[in-house]
């Protein structure tokens, strides 16, 4: 009827790949939400997935999402966006992102599993 989880980085795993450690909040069938948090400076390795939007909502701090379109995995049409607490954004599927905490920033992300596990292509660094 309903799952209820708080955000507790406290029992987040390293994700050595994405360069971040991931809390498990909810995970089901189709999507699954996540915690996670980054340290003033710290960034998540650029990448993108092939199926699936990943949503996130910004619960603390600043930073900025960079962004870029992929083709013959190579990034083009490269942008920046700031993201401040409250921020909600959408990453498509083929979208390559990668975050970088301007302050120290706590966030949840809502995708499917696949995200984590097996859909995700890496890039170089988008971030100048």
């Amino acid at each position: 009827m309903i799952t209820i989880s708080d955000f507790n980085i406290d029992v987040a795993e390293k994700d050595a790949l994405a360069g971040i450690s991931i809390a498990e909040m909810v995970i089901k069938d189709g999507l699954c939400a996540y915690g996670t948090s980054l340290a003033k400076g710290r960034r998540v390795t650029c990448h993108s997935h092939s199926a699936g939007e990943e949503w996130y909502i910004i619960l603390s701090g600043e930073g900025q999402i960079w962004t870029a379109d992929t083709d013959n995995n190579q990034t083009v049409n490269k942008q920046v966006n700031t993201i401040k607490k409250g921020s909600t954004f959408c990453i498509y599927p083929g979208t390559a992102h990668q975050l970088i905490a301007l302050t120290d920033l706590e966030f949840i992300f809502l995708c499917p599993t696949t995200h984590i596990t097996s859909d995700r292509t890496f890039f170089d660094d988008l971030i100048n």
